[in-house]
């Protein structure tokens, strides 16, 4: 390992601007392979070709590694070809066509923003950043004041290319990783600005972490705004009828917060710090590991199941302040729906996200029946003036949910969809962006989660009497086809472990016999002294004693084979399978991650197996 690396490690706290601060650990105790290539640093120009490369933030020359964003100027380059075909599955400079170089060089010159170009061409620049801070952060100083920069880059990338899953979810990874290494020891909390409420996902976004980490260090209440946007994604919990009409529960949440934890809720720091496990796009960089010590987690375990049996217990109280004007809102959406996809389910969607009783559940499929006999009324959808603009937007929503429940999209229904739009005052030119994420699984930021499933039987279709469709064929008549045996692939018998199992069989035997066979009364013994008693070992995370012992002689070593380990845990009288899930699920109790990764070799986490024993 780079003894900057180990420097950096012994460092308890340092200034700001101490590069090895950021020194974060890699998974691979191999030294980091270098790159002779040269980084063009930001705010410098370089021509390759013949193209003006602005704004560096690339690597240009021959590599000695295999880094796929470096560019090759001795690689030929032909004419650009159309940039928005697809570039395949990690692509590298080096085995893209030459007409393919020309393309990416193109859009580099022309500022990297151009919309349309194929994902791939933005992922081989994103490469690039990510090896300048997932790498060379060990061996180069310049890299701490360049990682705003490449923040701000990332950020931008997002605004353009954020539409597509796969870099939407390295980039704001990777963002998390940067603002962290970024990060200053001591913020104070009135630094932060409450997001916007955006997709959920686990663990929070990094600013919502670090604002309630300044808020634990200074001892500061965390208002109910922190608290219910790290509850957007912490807390496992039914937010359909919040994100129906999110204006007024967040209203609701900080009423009862008050009532609750008056200013707000005060945490203890917990043992555990900010910490950021990155998994790299690039196929050549291995995954890494960086968390700050002056920066602790703000919700250990009891204070996040408080947090979210508070955040259950408020949905639960939150009712609809006007059952009339909901109503209305139902109306409106069946009404414009049976124009795009029919009546099929409409009642389902409407009663959900706008929390219909039973009674109005009960007219709102009265008027789709009537609606079905009257098309003439099917879009009319009066008193939309009536609704609020909570509730217009939550019926835009719903629409869009209507229309993408066939997964195929006619231009007549989007047709609709723009009009229905236009008519509850919504712009009708996010209706392409809401459609495609609704199609390809995205959830929009203010999409409602599905209904639970139900708990009695729920009616598919009612029978109509006059048809015969419902009939079952005889069974002589019923050919099931069956699925191709697939050939079972070939794998050697292991010998060991056949003599192993044999073993365990005898063992087993010998003790039922000695349980269920009858023996004459046995000769007393004489008495002997006792034995001498064990010293007790000391619990390690809530773990029994045969499993702490486990983990301390695991620490011995950073690696251990899979035999190694089988062997060591039936030592300890554990079933080796048996302990590794125990190991890890105590991790990810008191870490939030894994202790013992790997198949054939498992690799111990320092990070994870320091904050167990402590």
């Amino acid at each position: 390992m780079d003894t900057s690396v180990r420097a950096a490690r012994r460092v308890g706290t340092v200034r700001r601007h101490d590069w090895r601060q950021y020194a974060g650990r890699r998974q691979s105790t191999a030294p980091p392979p270098l790159l002779t290539a040269r980084w063009v640093p930001p705010g410098e120009s370089v021509r390759v070709h013949g193209h003006d490369l602005p704004d560096g933030m690339i690597f240009v020359g021959r590599a000695d590694t295999k880094e796929p964003s470096c560019i090759d100027p001795d690689l030929a380059v032909g004419g650009p070809v159309d940039d928005r075909r697809d570039l395949g599955f990690w692509p590298s400079y080096e085995t893209i066509t030459p007409a393919e170089r020309a393309a990416y060089l193109r859009w580099l010159s022309a500022g990297r923003r151009t919309p349309d170009v194929s994902i791939g061409y933005v992922f081989l620049f994103f490469y690039g950043l990510e090896r300048r801070v997932v790498q060379d952060r060990y061996t180069d100083q310049d890299v701490w004041a360049e990682v705003p920069l490449i923040e701000s880059e990332v950020r931008a990338l997002l605004e353009v290319y954020g539409e597509q899953p796969p870099f939407r979810r390295y980039a704001t990874a990777f963002l998390d990783l940067l603002e962290l290494i970024a990060a200053p020891n001591r913020p104070s909390p009135d630094e932060f600005v409450v997001p916007e409420r955006g997709e959920q996902r686990w663990p929070p976004p990094m600013t919502i972490r670090r604002a309630l980490s300044a808020h634990v260090v200074h001892g500061r209440p965390i208002p109910a705004a922190w608290a219910l946007a790290w509850a957007w994604h912490g807390a496992d919990v039914d937010w359909a009828a919040p994100t129906a009409r999110w204006g007024e529960f967040e209203e609701h949440f900080a009423s009862h917060y008050q009532e609750q934890y008056g200013e707000g809720r005060v945490l203890r720091p917990t043992k555990r710090q900010l910490r950021v496990k990155y998994e790299p796009a690039s196929e050549v960089l291995e995954s890494t590991a960086f968390h700050r010590r002056e920066l602790p987690e703000a919700f250990g375990r009891e204070s996040r199941r408080e947090l979210t049996e508070f955040v259950r217990s408020t949905i639960d109280d939150f009712q609809p302040s006007s059952q009339s004007t909901t109503y209305a809102a139902a109306v409106a959406f069946v009404e414009l729906a049976m124009a795009l996809s029919g009546k099929d389910g409409l009642a389902d969607l409407a009663a959900a996200a706008l929390r219909l009783d039973e009674a109005e559940r009960a007219k709102l499929d009265a008027h789709i029946r009537s609606l079905a006999g009257d098309l003439g009324k099917v879009g009319v959808a009066g008193g939309l003036a009536e609704l609020s603009a909570t509730l217009r937007a939550t019926v835009g929503e719903l629409l869009i949910q209507a229309a993408a429940t066939g997964r195929l999209v006619l231009p007549r229904q989007i047709s609709e969809l723009l009009a229905s739009y236009t008519r509850l005052g919504l712009d009708p030119a996010t209706v392409p962006r809401l459609l495609q994420g609704s199609l390809t699984g995205r959830q929009h930021p203010t999409a409602w989660k599905v209904q639970k499933p139900a708990r009695d039987p729920v009616v598919v279709r009612k029978r109509d009497w006059a048809k015969d469709d419902y009939l079952l064929p005889k069974p002589e008549h019923v050919v099931v086809p069956r699925p191709p045996k697939k050939k079972p692939a070939y794998k050697p018998l292991d010998t060991a472990l056949i003599q192993a199992k044999l073993a365990e069989t005898a063992t087993v035997s010998a003790l039922l016999h000695d349980i269920f066979t009858e023996e004459p009364e046995p000769e007393q013994p004489a008495p002997q002294a006792a034995a001498p008693p064990t010293e007790p070992v000391a619990s390690v995370a809530g773990l029994d004693a045969a499993h702490s012992a486990l983990l301390r002689a695991l620490a011995a070593r950073p690696t251990w084979s899979r035999d190694e380990f089988d062997g060591l845990a039936g030592q300890h009288g554990l079933l080796p399978a048996g302990a590794l899930d125990v190991l890890n699920e105590a991790a990810l109790e008191t870490a939030d991650d894994l202790v013992l990764l790997g198949d054939d070799d498992l690799e111990l986490d320092p990070d994870v197996l320091q904050e167990l024993l402590s």
